[in-house]
């Protein structure tokens, strides 16, 4: 069932644009976290290079950060830091319960419009479960998040005190090809 489920949710192309749609309407923690990444490189520039790095556009700030980490994500040393650190772990379960906020958020409005006609008297409990649920899923959303985005200072910190060399070379190479 597992298998079968992977290979369903794997095809489905749409769903990192569903889950960033997500948290840009709830709670915007990804563009934080982004921002906090951009804002820890820059801090590395030197001042003209700075300069340049916060005049560029937002779509090319974030292209110039991907660009970056992408090549620095061949270091095998680097990686095993990041998993040590549990951010992809943390960031796994920030978007699970940013579903479960989503899905159990309409249920309840389901629920609730239901209710309204009065006729079942079990879809006040329906109701009480989807909203309580909701309102679980929402309060470990807003404490991940925010843990999230103090991790991602400490981590993107560390990396580039650690890659201020390689770092500054790729922002050439990537402000000269862009």
């Amino acid at each position: 069932a597992f298998g079968g489920m992977y290979s369903l949710v794997s095809k489905i192309h749409g769903l990192g644009e569903l889950h960033i749609w997500l948290d840009r309407r709830f709670f915007g923690f990804l563009e934080r976290s982004n921002e906090i990444i951009f804002q820890a490189v820059v801090r590395v520039l030197e001042s003209e290079d700075q300069s340049h790095a916060r005049d560029l556009s937002p779509d090319k700030q974030y292209a110039m950060i991907q660009s970056i980490f992408s090549r620095l994500a061949e270091n095998f040393r680097l990686f095993d830091s990041l998993m040590e650190s549990g951010i992809f772990r943390f960031w796994i379960w920030y978007w699970v319960m940013n579903y479960g906020t989503f899905t159990f958020s309409i249920l309840t409005i389901g629920c609730f419009l239901s209710m309204l006609t009065g006729q079942d008297p079990a879809l006040r409990t329906a109701f009480t479960v989807c909203w309580s649920a909701s309102l679980f899923h929402l309060a470990v959303n807003l404490v991940l998040g925010r843990y999230l985005t103090r991790l991602t200072r400490q981590v993107s910190e560390t990396i580039v005190a650690d890659y201020k060399p390689q770092i500054t070379l790729m922002f050439h190479d990537s402000i000269s090809h862009g």
